[in-house]
């Protein structure tokens, strides 16, 4: 979980993007983790992501990575 601090600032960059997903890459730095973290916490089911072709690449949706910023 991030300070509260931290997470209304995160929470203001993420809605100025405008995006509904993100790619894991981003997510990691978002959360300040490591993107195999990501990837673990996505093969665990514990973050919610999705495949979006057959190259493997994947987009995490916004309101996971605040919902984990927020320790939920």
């Amino acid at each position: 979980k991030l300070p509260p601090e931290r997470i209304v600032e995160a929470e203001k960059f993420i809605h100025s993007m405008g995006k509904k997903a993100v790619g894991l890459k981003e997510a990691a730095q978002m959360l300040g983790v490591s993107i195999d973290t990501i990837r673990r916490a996505v093969k665990s089911g514990a973050l919610r992501a999705f495949q979006i072709n057959k190259e493997g690449n994947w987009k995490v949706p916004i309101d996971e990575v605040e919902r984990l910023m927020k320790g939920e």
